[in-house]
């Protein structure tokens, strides 16, 4: 009573999928929403490389969108989806 907060609906366990993108993934923000599945994005901040825009909407199947190259060391992203703006921690390049 109550303890199934999926409803009864199974999710896969394990590596689900994979994608390659320039750079090492040290951090990652996703947006979307459970009600409309029809968008869902992760924004990578991948080291030297920059950051990565994936569509994960198929999460079996997530697709590179954008990969951004930015001045200095992305290591953390984060996303504002009202003003649709993505801020990035570049170390000693600051903020992007």
């Amino acid at each position: 009573q109550g303890t199934d907060p999926l409803g009864g609906r199974l999710l896969p366990t394990g590596l689900v999928a994979s994608l390659p993108v320039l750079g090492p993934a040290l951090d990652v923000t996703t947006i979307g929403s459970t009600r409309q599945p029809e968008e869902q994005y992760a924004y990578l901040a991948t080291g030297d490389a920059g950051l990565a825009i994936v569509d994960t909407t198929q999460i079996a199947k997530p697709v590179l969108m954008s990969q951004l190259d930015l001045p200095g060391m992305a290591s953390d992203v984060a996303i504002d989806s009202q003003l649709g703006l993505a801020f990035v921690a570049t170390g000693s390049a600051g903020l992007q």
